[in-house]
């Protein structure tokens, strides 16, 4: 399974006072491929992580698992695809 995030931004909070958590990362998994992520608290990490698995919704940039948008997907076939992730 391959993932692929292209210039994603990530926003938390509400619309009016959101701030920006990730902002234009770009990142690809190949299958296989080991991978930890390091870095101080309030870096992004959590967020990156939920942005994976389908929790928070990129305000801008592309999510990709194995070429598909999992957020396009009909309800069935997006949760399937979350669940091999």
């Amino acid at each position: 399974m391959t993932v692929s995030l292209k210039n994603i931004t990530v926003r938390l909070g509400r619309a009016s006072d959101s701030r920006v958590a990730i902002d234009s990362m770009t990142l690809d998994f190949e299958s296989g491929e080991q991978v930890a992520i390091i870095g101080p608290s309030g870096a992004g990490k959590t967020t990156l992580l939920h942005t994976l698995a389908c929790a928070h919704e990129p305000a801008a940039g592309t999510a990709l698992i194995d070429g598909l948008n999992p957020r396009r997907m009909k309800d069935a076939e997006g949760t399937r695809l979350r669940g091999q992730a």
